[in-house]
C-alpha cells in the first residue's frame, strides 16, 4: 500500500497504515538502507513503500504463556541464532513463541532482561535457518522534535490491524525527546498510534533505521505515571505532563542495545558508538521528480515541524 497523500497531513494526527497480505520472500538487508537519505519531515511515495516493507520484515509477534502477545524488532542473526528486542513486560514467561511475519512459528528462549537497569527491555532468541531482515540500528541521538516517525507492531485489536498478516503500521512525529529518561527508559514521545500488542515493536525514523522500541501508548489509564528515572529530578510540570500524557513512549535503541552488549557479550552493528551518524547511499533509485506542489508541502511540513519544536521547549520551560 502507499500512501501518496502521507507528506500533506503529517503532523496534524496519526495516520494509520494496514498493510496487505503478502508473500514475497523474506529479504535481508545490509546496515545500509538502499534508498537516498531524506529530510527529517517529508516522505515521497517511494519511501513509504520502503517503509513499509521494512517495518513488515523486521517486525515479529512475541507470545508469552499466560500473557497477552507482544511485538518485537529482529536485530542480529549469529550462528543461525536470531536474537529479537522486545519490552520486558511482553515476556515474563520462560515459555516464548516468536511468528515472523511469513507466518511461522518459532519456539523462543529469554537471553536477558535490562529491568534491573531499570528499562522496560528484554532480548529474546529462536533458531532458524531462513534468511530474515535484521534491523539496521539508528542514531537516536540525532532525533528531535517534529521529524517523521514510523512504528509498527501487532495489536491485540485485530479488528485494528490487518485482517491477513494482522500488522499495523502507523506515521508520526516526535513531540519530545528528554534529556533525562523517564522510568522504564521511556524517553522519546511521539504521535504515532500504538496500541496494546504493540509494544515491543520498532520505531523508525525516516530512513527506515531503528531508533527506538515501541514501550507505552498515549492517554493510559494511570495519568500520574511520567516520573523521571533520576528521583532527584522534579515532577514533570503541568504542561509538560500534558504533552506527555498525549504522546507514545519509546525506549531509544542506543540505550537498550548498549546495556544488552554489557549483559550478554553480543555485539550488534550500530553507528551510535561513532562521533557522526552515517550517511545512508542510495543504490539503484531513480531520482524522484520535485514538482511545485510537493516543494511547498515539504514547507508547510517544515512550519509545522517549528511548530513542534516551540511547543516540546515551551513545555520543557514550564515551572508549575
Amino acid at each position: 500500500m502507499h500512501l501518496n497523500k502521507l507528506a500533506t497531513g503529517l503532523f496534524s494526527f496519526p495516520l494509520i497504515l494496514i498493510l496487505t497480505g503478502s508473500k514475497d520472500p523474506a529479504i535481508s538487508y545490509s546496515s545500509t538502507s538502499s534508498l537516498p537519505t531524506h529530510t527529517t519531515s517529508f516522505v515521497d511515495v517511494a519511501q513509504t513503500s520502503y517503509l513499509e516493507k521494512k517495518a513488515r520484515t523486521i517486525t515479529v509477534k512475541v507470545s508469552s504463556e499466560g500473557e497477552p502477545w507482544g511485538s518485537g524488532v529482529l536485530v542480529a542473526l549469529q550462528g543461525g541464532n536470531y536474537t529479537v528486542i522486545t519490552n520486558d513486560h511482553v515476556v515474563r514467561s520462560s515459555k516464548i513463541q516468536v511468528t515472523t511475519f511469513d507466518g511461522q512459528v518459532y519456539s523462543g528462549k529469554r537471553l536477558a532482561t535490562l529491568r534491573p537497569q531499570g528499562i522496560d527491555v528484554a532480548l529474546v532468541q529462536f533458531q532458524s535457518s531462513k534468511a530474515y531482515a535484521i534491523a539496521t540500528i539508528g542514531y537516536p541521538k540525532n532525533v528531535s522534535e517534529g521529524d517523521f516517525t514510523f512504528a509498527a507492531g501487532y495489536p491485540l485489536e485485530i479488528r485494528n490491524a490487518d485482517k491477513v498478516t494482522g500488522l499495523k503500521m502507523t506515521a508520526g512525529n516526535v513531540t519530545l525527546k528528554l534529556e533525562q529518561p523517564l522510568r522504564r527508559g521511556h524517553q522519546i514521545g511521539y504521535t504515532n498510534e500504538i496500541e496494546r500488542g504493540m509494544s515491543g515493536g520498532p520505531l523508525l525514523d525516516i530512513n527506515a533505521n531503528l531508533i527506538g522500541i515501541n514501550a507505552k501508548h498515549a492517554y493510559p489509564i494511570i495519568r500520574d505515571s511520567y516520573i523521571f528515572q533520576d528521583n532527584m529530578l522534579p515532577l514533570p510540570c503541568k504542561p509538560l505532563k500534558n504533552l506527555m500524557f498525549r504522546s507514545a513512549w519509546a525506549v531509544p535503541i542506543d540505550v537498550a542495545i548498549n546495556q544488552a552488549e554489557k549483559l550478554t557479550g553480543l555485539i550488534f552493528e550500530h553507528p551510535h558508538s561513532k562521533t557522526e551518524a552515517p550517511l545512508v547511499i542510495g543504490t539503484g533509485i531513480p531520482p524522484v521528480t520535485i514538482d511545485s506542489n510537493k516543494v511547498h508541502s515539504q514547507q508547510k511540513n517544515w512550519q509545522k515541524k517549528n511548530q513542534m519544536i516551540e511547543t516540546a521547549n515551551l513545555a520543557k520551560k514550564c515551572k508549575g
